[in-house]
């Protein structure tokens, strides 16, 4: 048998940009099936023009697009911006709307996505331990009797 000096080139094991988000949405959509969305996938070119500092964008009808060369770039975690993206179509199409208008709504609806990016993930089955119990001297203030 001849020998050959090919060299092998590396194979990418790396799951796919899509198939991550395919992952955490369905992760997110078992956790909320209120946030399923209708549809997803990557961000046009006049979406990143109209929004480049954007991660990801949701319409009123609950479709999710994700600027893929900004998460990558940002090295944000796709699941966060997923679960963020979300919870947006979990709020409804009025959310949506009412975020464009009002600065109040805009606060409300940002906020309610930022915290659900760094909530605890709770499983129905999570069996919770009991808190250990503190070292030291209880130096709180005592209650009077």
């Amino acid at each position: 048998m001849p020998q050959t000096n090919e060299k092998k080139k590396p194979v990418n094991t790396a799951p796919s940009f899509m198939s991550q988000v395919s992952d955490a949405t369905g992760n997110m959509a078992s956790e909320n099936p209120n946030t399923m969305p209708n549809a997803y996938g990557e961000m046009g070119p006049l979406s990143r023009l109209i929004l480049p500092a954007s991660h990801a964008i949701t319409s009123p009808w609950g479709s999710i697009y994700y600027n893929k060369k900004l998460i990558e770039e940002d090295h944000v975690p796709i699941s966060e911006v997923v679960r963020h993206e979300m919870t947006h179509v979990g709020q409804g199409p009025m959310a949506v709307f009412k975020s464009m208008f009002s600065k109040e709504a805009r606060d409300k609806y940002d906020v309610e996505a930022q915290e659900a990016e760094v909530k605890p993930r709770r499983r129905k089955n999570d069996i919770f331990l009991p808190t250990p119990p503190k070292k030291g001297v209880d130096v709180s203030p005592s209650k009077k009797r």
